[in-house]
């Protein structure tokens, strides 16, 4: 087999696992809240935090999060380190990470919201920012480098990935408008730390903003 013969497989190899990871995470996702809604509702349990974890927050760190990672794994090679999964280099950047963080928990108990929100805001949303961020900033993001070779071009089909695949329910022009500025802002603070913990931050800041009206 010649070398071209070996690029092209190789290439399509890489091609059928970005879109594994479009896939079977989503497909998972549905599956997951349609069980959880089965067995953990009103009749149940009495507890709207264990609702709400249950229900939402548990399939998502499960179907984007930990099912993603399993996969990964198993058939990488790679440590999870060059997924993001590592400390992050730059001391004052996690100082300012953790510091923005306990401002903004401080910020959403001095609006005086309702007890339920609290918990959405700081718990679910983080779960969801930390199993998304996992998933396409770390996971997809990993493999697209691989299948297009420049990192610019992985930056923006990521942010169209993240817009438009996992937010397709929302209208397009919306999540071209929104969505996918963000999505490359937060992959270049990925890129820049070369670490999930201030991509999850801000993406999670960014969950909370975006609901906050509703206050």
């Amino acid at each position: 087999m010649n070398t071209r013969s070996k690029n092209t497989d190789y290439m399509i190899f890489q091609f059928v696992k970005v879109a594994m990871y479009c896939c079977i995470p989503s497909a998972v996702l549905v599956i997951t809240i349609t069980v959880a809604l089965t067995f953990v509702n009103s009749r149940t349990t009495s507890s709207i935090y264990a609702m709400v974890l249950m229900q939402q927050s548990v399939p998502v760190l499960f179907s984007y999060g930990l099912l993603p990672l399993l996969i990964f794994a198993l058939t990488e090679k790679s440590k999870l380190e060059v997924v993001g999964l590592k400390r992050n280099r730059h001391f004052l950047i996690t100082v300012l990470n953790i510091c923005a963080a306990i401002i903004f928990i401080c910020y959403l108990f001095y609006k005086n919201i309702p007890q339920r929100k609290e918990f959405v805001y700081v718990i679910h949303y983080f779960c969801v920012a930390l199993a998304e961020e996992i998933l396409v900033r770390g996971i997809i993001f990993y493999q697209l480098e691989r299948l297009v070779k420049r990192r610019w071009i992985s930056v923006v089909i990521c942010a169209f990935i993240f817009a438009l695949v996992f937010h397709s329910t929302d209208g397009i022009w919306i999540n071209i408008i929104y969505r996918v500025p963000f999505s490359i802002i937060t992959s270049l603070l990925y890129l820049k730390t070369e670490s999930l913990m201030t991509s999850v931050n801000f993406h999670w800041m960014y969950n909370v903003i975006l609901t906050i009206k509703y206050i």
